[in-house]
């Protein structure tokens, strides 16, 4: 059985690929063509790539900050929750209700923001 296996799986494939010679190109198909820049057009070419990594870098911000506000505006919010079935700190509950409560309202504040900003960058890209 094992050498039925290895003659399968092995030495057929072998002999069928090196029954099929290879073509082989020429040496002028092989040649590319290669369009030389100038510097300025390099350095054109350089500001556009800091730009757009500038860009990323400002969208990753956003992501970051809008993401850090709703986790702490929830989880001040679970917090207040907790300390105010304490009845004697009651004041704490509800300072960590404040945070909670404004790091959503950031939160949202910010995916706003976004998505105005997106839909002008749409309708400028259409007109």
């Amino acid at each position: 059985m094992r050498s039925i296996i290895l003659l399968t799986l092995f030495l057929i494939p072998l002999i069928g690929f090196a029954s099929f010679p290879i073509q082989t190109t020429t040496p002028s198909d092989t040649i590319i063509e290669t369009k030389k820049e100038t510097m300025e057009e390099y350095n054109i070419r350089i500001q556009k790539h800091n730009y757009n990594q500038q860009k990323n870098n400002y969208k990753s911000l956003f992501k970051i900050l809008d993401s850090f506000f709703l986790v702490l505006g929830i989880i001040s919010i679970i917090i207040a929750t907790q300390v105010a079935k304490n009845s004697t700190q009651f004041l704490a509950g509800l300072g960590w209700l404040y945070v909670g409560i404004l790091s959503l309202g950031l939160s949202i504040l910010i995916f706003l923001f976004k998505e105005i900003r997106n839909l002008f960058k749409k309708k400028q890209k259409i007109n």
